[in-house]
């Protein structure tokens, strides 16, 4: 009996011991990142999903404290719909109310900015979320800042115009999932290896797991940018038939192919001549529905100190973002 559970024992140390070293040799190859303890983002049934309102959201599922319906008196009220450049405590709406706020009306009207940008939204979102939730707020403008995302859709040599060969149906990660994801690289090489990715964009994205390096696949766009356009109009519509005064914004990249993530779906001159497209289409928007344009491509693009990486914002971008939003809004 001793000598069977000595055994027994011994082969447990030695296959923890086999795991420790396999452990340790995967975090040369992958880097784990610890998960918070409740997820950031649940299922929504017209959205896709939103953020989690237990995790740093409001009960409409994006940042920023619940506020009223209806709009204080002497109010003047922002809401921007973007991704993950719009996105976060910190980035340019933030910005964009302070310095609205310290530049003021000497009537005394304050600004509220409501952030509904969230990480993965295309422009469908975007619309979507418009119509079922932003509108409601009594918003004044309406600031639309979108391209990058809508890109996405058009990796596949077939295209819906719902985006339905794109999207699915999301399932965040379970407690255990996020434990190990967030502590163990080794189950995250092995996941990788079997073609499992614990992220946002896998968990909400087709993609097609046969090249690691673009799951997309092919490394191209498809030609039909007509649904972007369709979107932008779309949201231009409601917002001006709702009272709100839309501002259309394009949108700023790095020109650098050493900031764009090594494992992104797709190359960086796929990528810049897309962004060259969509920025094109935005600007065209505007000037057929005569929408007021404040175009950061033009001024942002290529200035490597504001990115971060290939199309997010360092500080300085973010603020410069504001800047060149927040002087427009104050034209007459």
């Amino acid at each position: 009996m001793t000598g069977t559970f000595g055994k027994f024992v011994l082969a447990f140390v030695a296959l923890l011991f086999a795991l420790a070293v396999l452990e340790f040799a995967a975090r040369f190859q992958v880097q784990v990142h610890p998960a918070a303890k409740k997820p950031a983002y649940i299922p929504h049934p017209h959205l896709v999903y939103t953020g989690n309102p237990n995790a740093k959201h409001n009960r409409d599922g994006f940042l920023g404290r619940k506020r009223s319906l209806g709009k204080p008196s002497n109010t003047v009220r922002v809401a921007c719909l973007g991704a993950s450049t719009t996105y976060g405590i910190f980035n340019w709406p933030r910005h964009l109310r302070v310095l609205l706020n310290d530049d003021s009306d000497a009537d005394g009207r304050s600004y509220e900015v409501f952030n509904f940008g969230m990480p993965g939204y295309t422009s469908l979102e975007s619309l979507i979320n418009l119509a079922i939730n932003v509108q409601d707020y009594e918003i004044d403008y309406l600031v639309i800042h979108h391209a990058l995302n809508d890109l996405m859709p058009r990796l596949y040599p077939e295209m819906e115009r719902d985006y339905r060969h794109f999207r699915k149906i999301y399932r965040p990660m379970g407690p255990v999932d996020r434990f190990l994801t967030s502590h163990s690289a080794l189950f995250v090489f092995v996941s990788r290896r079997l073609g499992v990715r614990h992220s946002l964009a896998h968990a909400t994205m087709t993609v097609n797991d046969s090249n690691p390096k673009n799951p997309f696949q092919p490394d191209s766009l498809n030609p039909d940018s007509r649904v972007f356009r369709r979107n932008l109009e779309t949201i231009v519509s409601i917002a001006q038939s709702t009272g709100m005064r839309p501002v259309l914004t394009t949108m700023p990249y790095s020109l650098d192919p050493s900031k764009l993530p090594v494992l992104w779906a797709i190359s960086h001159e796929v990528k810049v001549a897309g962004m060259l497209e969509h920025n094109a289409i935005i600007r065209e928007v505007a000037a057929d529905r005569d929408v007021l344009l404040v175009d950061l491509d033009r001024q942002m693009t290529g200035k490597e100190g504001y990115f971060i990486d290939h199309i997010h914002c360092a500080g300085t971008g973010r603020i410069k973002k504001a800047e060149l939003i927040a002087a427009a809004l104050r034209r007459p």
